[in-house]
């Protein structure tokens, strides 16, 4: 079903007649949002750091971060590898189609939905924020009931890649998730947090006493997890080598110690023959490579044996 169980459809005009001066604010705040701090504005002084929006490995968690702030469900939101939208999507939105500009027909108000379309080796939520940005940027949308009904075009060939139903203040909410800053932004600790939940595992929040970020509970053991971020390979064996120098470790408590790479490439498919597991001074590493089964729901504790790196707390 493409729309939802009550369908209410009106007229649609993507031009601003009156200008809807309620709504607006909000949209300011989005395209704001869009054309100076998000992640991938790369031409921005101001865009905020936060390669959790690259990585491909959790584009779905991550997207399930955004619906959640748009307060959408997963099938109201599909992504297409191609340059164009299907053209049942096309044929259920657009009644003409010329010079680039689509005449849409009667739409529902009654729902959000999501229709991108695009080829590049990007991120889903990178994906969406740049075509939302285009969306707002270049006036190709309407406010109608409420709804925030737009599209965006190849500006090569203007065939539609991208039509939207979204409602302005859950779009900006669920913008604020990008920025980590927030205490509900997207972080990886956040999103290995939701892999793990999952899996059945019970999240406890760290203690700044100790050097974890935060614990596993799960069969009576419990599990603590030091999150560490690294820039490139390199930084791993040197890390490695200086924990290696230490003095075999006095700590009351086993430690896990996750390792990611940083940046635009912290998600390349690593080798197998690079993903790797070293025990140093009672504490485990976990190197990249291995964090991505646990999105592919594999139990990556049970799978690598790291059972008897929980503690009892007795």
């Amino acid at each position: 079903m493409r729309c939802c169980k009550s369908p209410k459809k009106v007229s649609i005009s993507i031009k601003h007649e009156p200008v809807p001066m309620k709504d607006i604010q909000e949209l300011f705040l989005s395209l704001s949002f869009l054309l100076w701090y998000s992640p991938e504005v790369k031409t921005s002084r101001q865009s905020l750091s936060n390669p959790i929006i690259f990585n491909k490995t959790y584009e779905d968690i991550v997207m399930e971060f955004i619906q959640n702030g748009l307060k959408m469900d997963s099938d109201d939101i599909f992504f297409y590898d191609q340059s164009k939208l299907p053209i049942d999507i096309i044929s259920e939105y657009i009644d003409s189609y010329e010079g680039g500009n689509p005449k849409f027909k009667d739409i529902c108000v009654n729902c959000q939905k999501i229709y991108i379309a695009d080829t590049k080796n990007l991120s889903k939520p990178v994906k969406f924020l740049s075509h939302m940005r285009n969306i707002l940027a270049h006036g190709n949308f309407n406010i109608v009931n409420g709804l925030i009904i737009g599209y965006d075009k190849n500006p090569r060939d203007n065939k539609i890649n991208t039509i939207i139903k979204l409602y302005p203040t859950e779009l900006y909410k669920s913008l604020n998730y990008i920025d980590p800053s927030n205490h509900f932004g997207i972080t990886l600790e956040k999103v290995l947090q939701a892999g793990f939940e999952k899996l059945g595992y019970e999240v406890i929040a760290g203690d700044s006493n100790y050097r974890y970020d935060f614990i596993l509970s799960k069969d009576s053991f419990y599990y603590f997890i030091d999150l560490k971020y690294v820039s490139k390979i390199a930084n791993i064996k040197r890390m490695i080598r200086l924990e290696e120098a230490r003095p075999s470790s006095t700590d009351k408590y086993k430690v896990i110690k996750l390792i990611e790479l940083k940046g635009e490439d912290v998600f390349p498919n690593m080798a197998k023959s690079k993903m790797k597991i070293e025990e140093i001074n009672n504490k485990i590493y976990i190197y990249p490579g291995i964090l991505a089964e646990l999105y592919k729901g594999v139990d990556i504790i049970e799978k690598y044996g790291l059972m008897k790196y929980g503690n009892t707390l007795r």
